[in-house]
């Protein structure tokens, strides 16, 4: 069985404000005995500009994403956890029976500030962020089990300065963080961050 829902909306209350919304589902059933498939696939995200004239605008947006699963398996395993249950008769030589289990909603959101005094200069700062929170199921202790939960996040600014008609200069700022919440395997949890600044000329010919 697959079923399928999707939304897509846009409002517009004035010549300044804009908001979009969209929502999509893919549901799918196997009712089988020994398989019993369940998954989905979610995505929902919703935005919103707001622009009173050419001298600065904001720009939000807000995104979540699930992808799920759940499937019998029969599966055989010279380790397997303590509390996994026995296979029945109908999986052959396999000795135990899992879910293969897998859930990874993810949330993202970003937000972008912008500023033009005058036509020659144009400015951006914003922020922007993607954060995981997963689960599985372990068929093994020795499973590797991967960055399940992390979050990644960016802040950033920059600015344009047209010097005359086709070049200027361009200044950026960002920083990039990303931190997990969880082992990864033999190795604990990795985090790094760093700042890229960037300098340069542009011409348009």
């Amino acid at each position: 069985q697959s079923y399928r829902y999707q939304v897509h909306s846009m409002w517009t209350p004035n010549g300044v404000v804009t908001i979009t919304g969209a929502f999509d589902d893919l549901e799918r059933r196997d009712n089988q005995a020994l398989v019993n498939h369940v998954d989905h696939n979610r995505s929902a995200g919703l935005g919103a500009e707001i622009s009173p004239n050419e001298h600065y605008g904001v720009d939000l947006n807000y995104g979540y994403i699930d992808a799920f699963t759940r499937t019998g398996l029969c599966y055989s395993s010279a380790a397997a956890p303590a509390s996994t249950p026995a296979a029945p008769a109908d999986c052959g030589t396999n000795t135990f029976l899992g879910t293969g289990y897998y859930d990874e909603p993810t949330q993202s959101a970003s937000f972008d500030f912008m500023v033009s005094p005058t036509k020659q200069v144009k400015a951006h700062a914003g922020y922007r962020v993607n954060a995981v929170n997963g689960t599985t199921e372990f068929l093994n202790p020795l499973q590797v089990p991967g960055s399940l939960q992390s979050r990644y996040q960016t802040p950033f600014a920059n600015v344009v300065w047209t010097v005359a008609k086709g070049w200027g200069f361009r200044g950026e700022w960002n920083f990039y963080d990303y931190t997990e919440g969880s082992a990864v395997g033999p190795i604990l949890p990795r985090a790094f961050n760093t700042n890229l600044y960037t300098l340069g000329m542009h011409y348009e010919f």
